[in-house]
């Protein structure tokens, strides 16, 4: 699933109350934890896509990160949404 440390500590927070242990069964429990309560506030598969890459739902962005990896978060969207 690719979470960075922080996500992790408070995505499994929000989801179980608590830190979990990063486990593989944990990720995709925290994952489609998450992505349920997305759906029911009513967001849409784009705006999942958008936070999943980027944290946000805000216009897209693209470039290099401070690592030199480059990065295209409406690439990336288009991807989820192809394979949806």
């Amino acid at each position: 699933m690719q979470f960075l440390a922080t996500t992790w500590t408070r995505w499994s927070t929000d989801v179980a109350g608590r830190e979990l242990p990063f486990t593989a069964i944990n990720e995709r429990y925290v994952a489609l934890e998450k992505v349920d309560g997305w759906l029911d506030e009513g967001l849409t598969e784009t705006q999942i896509a958008k936070i999943w890459n980027q944290g946000h739902t805000g216009p897209c962005s693209a470039g290099v990160n401070s690592h030199g990896v480059a990065y295209d978060s409406c690439a990336y969207v288009r991807q989820i949404l192809a394979r949806l």
